[in-house]
């Protein structure tokens, strides 16, 4: 389960050793031998064990992410017109509550320079923990200030690759495992979000791609002359959602692990003809991740360029028999459980939500849930009144992004706009419209009252009727 693409059952781990003596119990359990129950290890150090992986090729990946992170940058800056708005809507709410900081785009320049400068540091091979710590310093802060910025994948996968790289420490590290899970993750969640998204399952969302924006693509041309079954539509749904489980558990097995990443790259690369050219970070990012996978030490091995065990010199084993070799203490441990309960927390907090795959939109996903393209939204529609003291009322008209609300998070951070912009007000009910799939009419209406405290209590209601009511 652990081997990597290279690898086979002769080959040994890249930084395996001789160990010389076995006469201690460290010694017996590092190779593998039988210990009494008094001299064995934890069952927690055993579980732990899967996480520690050889750090043979993380140079190279680390270069390239250094790349991949002024890549980012790029599409970060191609984003900061979000802050030009007249307001933002931040990336994290807990219901009406959100975490806003400083959107100055002054200092969000600033900071993507910082990033830049530190990405082309690592390209030439900087190593240790400050690179990629500013790198998910900078790109978290900037993802935090508005959803839009967040909203691509990428982003989070540039935060957690530079994450995994602060956790290497030479000889064995978790580093290539926490890597390896995030790519596990995008596909095996991706296919989950599907399976519990109705109007996808049932072949909406894809027989929608007939109506979308990039039919431009020869592939969508082609796929647009299919005839108009629901079947049709169903059955390849499910073939998507099969081919994205299948690739997903495929990565665990040494026998399908090749096939299965072989398939990633080929599976990624017809969403890239198909989608929107701009998911070609997420992209890279997913065939960075792949690599993760590759021991490029047991692929030389196989081809026989390397010896097929490495002796260690006389000195480098101790005395007493063990290698040299710190297994990692409880801090690195306990931290290691913590980001990656955090990665699969962040995609899965919108499982807990209230009739959350009835009643939620795509922007509802936002962000970073690895909804891959579960539904398709258009035709967009706002209107919003507001109550005086004395009675009256004002209409306001929707401009920028006013005029597309489908997400809580969207109403939310209007009204919040709304209740400091115009003083003296009451009530507040904006109402959005929103096609889904070319199927369906959501409706979604927020009304927010003024409390005795000053603030406001906001509810959202909402309700789908078929198209053509």
């Amino acid at each position: 389960m652990d081997a990597d693409v290279g690898d086979n059952e002769k080959s040994y781990e890249p930084d395996s050793i001789t160990v010389s003596s076995d006469s201690t119990p460290e010694a017996r359990a590092f190779t593998g031998q039988k210990t009494s129950d008094r001299e064995s290890v934890s069952a927690f150090d055993s579980l732990f064990s899967f996480f520690l992986l050889s750090e043979e090729g993380l140079d190279v990946l680390s270069r390239i992410m250094g790349l991949l992170s002024i890549y980012t940058c790029f599409e970060i800056f191609k984003r900061l017109n979000w802050l030009r708005e007249e307001y933002q809507v931040e990336s994290w709410w807990w219901r009406d509550q959100c975490l806003s900081l400083p959107d100055s785009e002054t200092l969000a320049i600033i900071l993507l320079c910082i990033c830049a400068i530190t990405g082309l540091a690592m390209a030439f091979g900087v190593k240790g923990k400050i690179a990629p710590a500013i790198v998910v310093l900078c790109v978290g802060y900037l993802t935090c200030l508005d959803v839009n910025i967040a909203f691509p994948h990428s982003f989070f996968l540039t935060i957690w690759v530079c994450v995994a790289l602060l956790f290497r420490r030479g000889g064995k590290s978790v580093t290539r495992r926490l890597i390896q899970l995030a790519l596990f993750a995008c596909y095996s969640l991706s296919a989950l979000q599907k399976v519990f998204t109705p109007q996808f399952i049932q072949g909406h969302s894809l027989a929608a791609l007939k109506y979308g924006p990039n039919l431009d693509t020869w592939v969508l041309k082609a796929v647009s002359q299919l005839p108009s079954s629901s079947e049709l539509w169903q059955l390849l749904a499910i073939f998507v959602v099969v081919v994205e489980l299948a690739l997903a558990l495929g990565l665990w097995h040494s026998k399908s692990r090749k096939f299965a990443l072989i398939g990633i790259i080929v599976f990624q690369s017809l969403i890239l003809l198909t989608m929107d050219p701009r998911i070609l970070p997420l992209h890279l990012m997913i065939c960075l991740c792949c690599l993760s996978f590759v021991n490029p030490i047991a692929i030389e091995r196989r081809f026989g360029s390397l010896p097929k065990r490495v002796e260690a010199p006389a000195c480098s084993a101790p005395a007493s028999g063990v290698p040299d070799y710190t297994p990692p203490g409880v801090v690195y441990k306990t931290l290691t459980i913590l980001a990656t309960a955090i990665l699969f927390a962040i995609p899965l907090r919108i499982y807990f939500y209230p009739n959350a795959f009835e009643q939620m939109s795509m922007m509802d996903r936002r962000p970073w849930t690895f909804c891959m393209f579960v539904c398709l939204e258009g035709r967009y529609k706002t209107s919003i009144v507001l109550k005086r003291k004395d009675g009256d009322l004002v209409w306001v008209k929707p401009r920028g992004r006013m005029a597309y609300l489908s997400s809580d998070s969207d109403l939310l951070a209007l009204a919040k706009y709304l209740e400091k912009t115009y003083p003296g007000v009451l009530e507040i009910k904006i109402e959005s419209q929103y096609d889904v799939n070319m199927t369906n009419t959501d409706h979604k209406v927020l009304t927010a009252k003024a409390a005795q405290s000053g603030n406001f209590l906001h509810h959202i209601s909402w309700r789908r009727e078929p198209i053509g009511n």
